[in-house]
């Protein structure tokens, strides 16, 4: 539940915002902190913080930027307490090895000092200046309803490969760049430790259904695109609760039909699992779903995990993905029907990889599908294939995506989204048009093919071409060359660099904030090609806020990169400022645009949480 901080006064704010894996802050003061160099930011348990005291409380987080008048140069390395934040929101990146269930409360310390040539800089609380708190909070996957939180669970993995740690936990390999080779050995080894921080939960997540099944007597019917991670392989192999519908990757370089997945497909098969061989001829379409979804002892569907993310060592640990369990028998049973279609769209075409996908298939997803969600006002499913015909017809759109292209075009506050290459059309053309709508929107999207991003970019680099402010859309990138203590980074370990399909809107608004997750990759091309599936969900304002704390930190990580490549360190690195000049964008002179992403947060600041029951809601006011 997100609620405003205690306030100093009545535009002094701070909220917490959180996801399974990362905790988001952001705040604001009723002006410019004359002397201010910056914010320590102070993580403290809930059950010792003591919101009403100004003492220093808890541990001040890592950082990295350090001042450019500091003698060991502008390095960081230290914590916030010697080298602050400089900006009005942060993400706590290191909160997720601590002990799970825990809540925190942050404390906002603004930060004075004097700065003496060849000293390090003198850092203390800013005089006259009173520290401001969060609300407790912890991660946290669980959305659905208080009276059963889990029915709906996302989770997130840590597959960012262009990071600094990484750079420095993996040996050197071509042109100074983290060796790829040694990455995907470490992880392929389930016991290793950069494995483990790099999957998150998803390792976990993904065969938990499975787990569920054998525990209760139940069943789980699956259908996946790529299979190849030893540790979830062996959750499949000679597993008798399981109906397999495993597709097959195509390697271009060679032909070949099945390199990647036929280990285990042939395991699964000596070891006696239904499984069913869904093979395309080629590249041109694919049986692209990554799902699974549990039955009971009498086969009544119970719960789907669907998301992004490949059975794979780079699906877990070398991408951007994200996974989603949801504990409903509607949304379940749809699967069923789809899953159970695929059986029959294969079996009827009797081994000919071309007579796959038949119009019996095609017609049948042509409908959508009213699922209910657990703590959402609506929910809607749809599969594909799902257009009359094979081809990728531009001037045909299909059914799913002219219902996500009518959504985006009809947002009110934000859309935010994450994509692999979604091709074109895609999402990407309904947020030009939605921002052509209302030049007002604030919309953040990144994705791995650098060519559609570069379409979208709106000068990027200054962020306030217009009186508002404009859409920016990012590829993926690293750091390139070494500067500084900063070390090259490894970009990606495969194709995909961000490999989730998510679309965000409006997601502090009760009434349209929305929620697309799926397997889809959210453009025509897929719906023409690929078996496919897509859940919108609607009204769960706690679901949509973990879902734009994703996006927003896979963008911002991707966003300082993008800009130092665009523009190299001059005009992009420049460590702190010894003084309070940085500011000035977050306090602009009157008629001037402040800073999107800080208005962006803190419009949640009086936000219900949508998904909340009328019994738990704060009363309104007479």
């Amino acid at each position: 539940m997100h609620l405003p901080c205690k306030e100093t006064n009545m535009t002094t704010k701070c909220i917490a915002f959180s996801n399974n894996d990362v905790i988001l802050i952001a705040w604001t003061f009723v002006e410019k902190l004359p002397g201010c160099v910056g914010f320590d930011i102070r993580r403290i348990a809930a059950d010792k913080a003591n919101t009403s005291s100004h003492e220093l409380q808890g541990d001040s987080l890592p950082a990295m930027a350090g001042f450019t008048s500091d003698p060991d140069g502008a390095q960081g390395g230290q914590t916030t307490a010697q080298s602050p934040i400089q900006k009005f929101f942060w993400k706590d990146l290191f909160v997720k090895g601590l002990t799970p269930g825990q809540t925190f409360v942050y404390q906002i310390v603004p930060m004075g000092g004097t700065f003496a040539p060849g000293a390090r800089p003198n850092l203390t609380p800013l005089p006259g200046v009173n520290p401001i708190f969060s609300q407790p909070i912890g991660l946290n996957a669980n959305h659905g309803p208080a009276e059963a939180p889990a029915s709906l669970a996302c989770y997130f993995n840590r597959g960012i490969l262009a990071t600094q740690a990484l750079s420095r936990e993996l040996p050197s390999g071509r042109n100074g760049t983290p060796a790829s080779g040694t990455l995907l050995k470490r992880i392929a080894n389930p016991n290793d430790s950069l494995r483990k921080a790099l999957a998150g939960d998803l390792v976990n997540v993904l065969p938990s259904l499975l787990v569920e099944a054998k525990a209760k007597g139940g069943r789980c019917y699956g259908a996946l695109y790529e299979l190849s991670d030893p540790q979830l392989e062996a959750s499949l192999v000679g597993n008798k609760q399981l109906h397999l519908i495993l597709s097959n990757t195509f390697d271009s370089k060679t032909g070949d039909i099945d390199t990647e997945n036929a280990p285990a497909r042939e395991a699964l098969h000596q070891s006696g699992v239904d499984i069913i061989d869904r093979m395309f001829p080629d590249g041109n379409h694919i049986g692209h779903n990554k799902f699974m979804l549990l039955t009971d002892a009498n086969n009544g569907p119970l719960a789907v995990l669907t998301g992004s993310t490949n059975w794979t060592p780079t699906g877990l640990c070398a991408q951007t993905n994200n996974s989603m369990i949801v504990r409903s028998s509607s949304v379940a049973n749809q699967y069923l029907e789809y899953w159970t279609a695929l059986k029959k769209d294969t079996v009827e075409a009797q081994g000919d990889p071309h007579a796959l996908q038949s119009k019996a298939l095609r017609t049948a997803n042509q409908q959508p599908h009213s699922v209910d969600v657990p703590g959402a006002r609506k929910g809607t499913a749809w599969f594909s294939p799902n257009t009359a015909q094979k081809s990728k017809a531009k001037s045909v759109t299909p059914v799913d995506m002219a219902d996500v292209y009518a959504r985006i075009e009809k947002a009110n506050s934000a859309v935010l989204f994450l994509a692999y290459d979604p091709g074109q059309p895609s999402i990407i053309d309904a947020a030009a048009s939605a921002q052509v709508a209302n030049p007002k929107l604030f919309i953040r999207g990144a994705l791995t093919n650098a060519v559609r991003a570069g379409n979208f970019v709106i000068d990027l680099h200054d962020n306030h071409t217009t009186p508002d402010d404009p859409a920016q859309v990012i590829p993926a990138t690293g750091v390139n060359d070494a500067f500084g203590t900063w070390e090259k980074e490894l970009l990606s370990a495969g194709h995909a660099v961000i490999h989730d399909k998510i679309v965000v809107i409006d997601p502090f608004d009760p009434e349209s904030c929305t929620v697309i997750v799926g397997s889809h990759n959210l453009g025509n091309k897929a719906s023409f090609t690929n078996d496919e599936n897509l859940l919108i969900i609607e009204g769960n304002v706690s679901l949509a806020s973990a879902y734009a704390v994703h996006v927003l930190d896979v963008y911002d990580h991707y966003r300082w990169r993008y800009l130092l490549a665009q523009h190299g360190t001059k005009d992009t690195w420049q460590g702190l400022q010894d003084n309070d000049a940085w500011q000035d964008k977050y306090f602009p002179a009157a008629g001037k645009p402040g800073n999107p992403e800080l208005a962006f947060w803190l419009q949640a600041a009086n936000t219900l949480p949508a998904h909340l029951p009328a019994s738990r809601r704060p009363k309104a006011k007479a």
